[in-house]
Order: C-alpha cells, then sequence, then structure tokens
C-alpha cells in the first residue's frame, strides 16, 4: 500500500479514532483542500436538495390553472414584443393592465411589488406581471411568488408566442416550458451563493478549531512529536478530517428528511466536530508524556 493509499485510509479511520486523526497531521495539502471542497459541498446538500425541489415545484402547471390561456390571449394581441439585452420591449399599443382566464396581466415599468400592495384583489386574484427586466408572478392560491429575469426566458417573443396559440398540444408545451424557465432561473445562482456563503462559515469554524487544537503546544516539550504536531497547519489537517463524517451524516438525515433544515444540520456539524476537537486536546494535556502520542 503506497503513501498515498495510506493517508486516504487514516482519514477514513479517523472519522472514529482519535490516534488515526492524529496521524492526519501529516496528510498532504492537496488532500487536505478535496477534504475542505468535498465537506462544503456536502453540508450544503440539504440546502441544494431543498431548493432544486422547490424550482421543480413551482415549475408544476397545475399550480397555475388559466395561465396558458393568459399567455394565449397575450399570443393574440396585435402589440408585439421581445426580449432585447435582458430587457423586455414592447410596442406602443401594448395594453398595460388587462384580465383574462381569472389572471390580472401587467406590463408595465413599476415596481412588481409595488403593483401587487396596490392591487385590491392581490389576495386572491393571480397576477402576472411582465415588468422591464422581470417576470413576476403571484399565485396566492398557492402562496406562490416567483420572480425571474429574463435572460431565461429568450424564447419568449410574441413571434414565438403567435407560432403555437392555434395548437393546442405545443400550447401546453410552450406554457410547460414557460414555467419551468422561470422557475429554475435563479436557482444556480442562489446555489452558489449559498454554497459561496457556507464554505466561509465552514472555514471560519475550523481554522477556529484548528487554533484551539493547536493550543495544546503550550503543554509540549520543545523537539517532540507533539510539538510538531500540534503546529497550526497539522492542527487544521485533523479538524477537517474529523468533520468529514458529521458532514456525511448531516447530508444523509436531510436527504432522508426533507423537513431538516440547512441551519439546523450545521449544528450538529459543529457540535460533534468541537466534541472531537476537545477531547483530542483533553487528551494531550493530560498525557503523562509527551514525547509521544
Amino acid at each position: 500500500m503506497n503513501k498515498k493509499s495510506t493517508k486516504l485510509l487514516e482519514v477514513f479511520k479517523a472519522q472514529v479514532s482519535n490516534k488515526s486523526a492524529e496521524a492526519c497531521a501529516d496528510i498532504s495539502i492537496l488532500l487536505l483542500i478535496f477534504i475542505i471542497i468535498s465537506s462544503i459541498f456536502i453540508i450544503s446538500y440539504s440546502f441544494i436538495n431543498q431548493r432544486v425541489k422547490q424550482s421543480v415545484t413551482m415549475a408544476d402547471a397545475r399550480l397555475y390553472p388559466g395561465l396558458g390561456g393568459v399567455l394565449q390571449d397575450i399570443g393574440k394581441l396585435d402589440a408585439s414584443f421581445s426580449i432585447n439585452d435582458e430587457k423586455l420591449m414592447y410596442s406602443f399599443n401594448m395594453p398595460e393592465r388587462f384580465e383574462s382566464n381569472g389572471w390580472i396581466v401587467y406590463f408595465t415599468k413599476d415596481n412588481p411589488e409595488e403593483i401587487i400592495e396596490n392591487e385590491q384583489t392581490a389576495s386572491y386574484q393571480p397576477i402576472i406581471i411582465f415588468s422591464e427586466d422581470t417576470l413576476f408572478i403571484s399565485q396566492p392560491h398557492h402562496q406562490i411568488r416567483l420572480s425571474s429575469k429574463y435572460n431565461s426566458l429568450g424564447f419568449f417573443t410574441s413571434n414565438e408566442l403567435k407560432k403555437v396559440i392555434g395548437n393546442k398540444a405545443e400550447m401546453v408545451n410552450f406554457t410547460k416550458a414557460f414555467l419551468f424557465s422561470a422557475s429554475v432561473a435563479e436557482t444556480p445562482i442562489a446555489i452558489v451563493q449559498m454554497v459561496g456563503l457556507m464554505a466561509i462559515q465552514y472555514l471560519f469554524y475550523i481554522v477556529v478549531a484548528a487554533l484551539l487544537l493547536s493550543m495544546s503546544r503550550l503543554k509540549a516539550m520543545k523537539g517532540t512529536n507533539l510539538e510538531r504536531i500540534s503546529k497550526f497547519l497539522p492542527s487544521l489537517k485533523i479538524v477537517t478530517s474529523i468533520g468529514l463524517l458529521p458532514a456525511i451524516i448531516v447530508a444523509l438525515v436531510s436527504y432522508f428528511n426533507s423537513s431538516f433544515g440547512m441551519s439546523f444540520g450545521w449544528v450538529i456539524f459543529c457540535l460533534i466536530v468541537g466534541v472531537r476537537t476537545m477531547i483530542i486536546y483533553m487528551k494531550r494535556v493530560r498525557s503523562k508524556s509527551v514525547a509521544e502520542l
């Protein structure tokens, strides 16, 4: 067994063995970076899973009865519209407000939130707003508020809509594609932002835990193995290694229980890693011989 596979095995054993956890002080920088990146994505799984499920659920056309008819009526208008440079452009004869199939439809440059607030029937009547740079849908029957930038709706033009309004099957597919694009448009950005925030939290936590573990160096004799592995970088490698199993536990629980929130999962992760770090620390400072662990 080569050295690389030996160190990887120590990382797996470190999840339950403090002795193997100490041995992880010698893992390579590349393995350290791999564990850090893997742990961040594993911990973020609960949010990614919930965000994707939410987007797919909101894309269900059955939640928006009558919307297909609304799009069909928009296509029948003499007015034209298109998306140019991520902004909706429409002709001067486009009505600013009209009603269709139980929906209120707006083509406006006003703020969608203000329109919702001012519309007297907004608490029970669905509204679709085509503002200058954002599509906004309010479906109060299912407590849905969906917003999307137009860069995901490049196919949505009056010419494309007019091509399908005479075919029921194509109109249904167009409506489903319209809703799916609008629902998932912001999902990748939201995931990247949340993973980025989790990376900051994770790095801050393991750095603090590693600093705590490195304080055991104060009890070490000069030149001993304990002094060497108690330096900051070896301590960081140890803390990172023992955090792999807690991250997996959080992801597994969230997989089997969708109501398991990311915040609660983070608390569990911090608690397990913190306890393991304190156990290793106390073992060090209580050790009678500091020459070797």
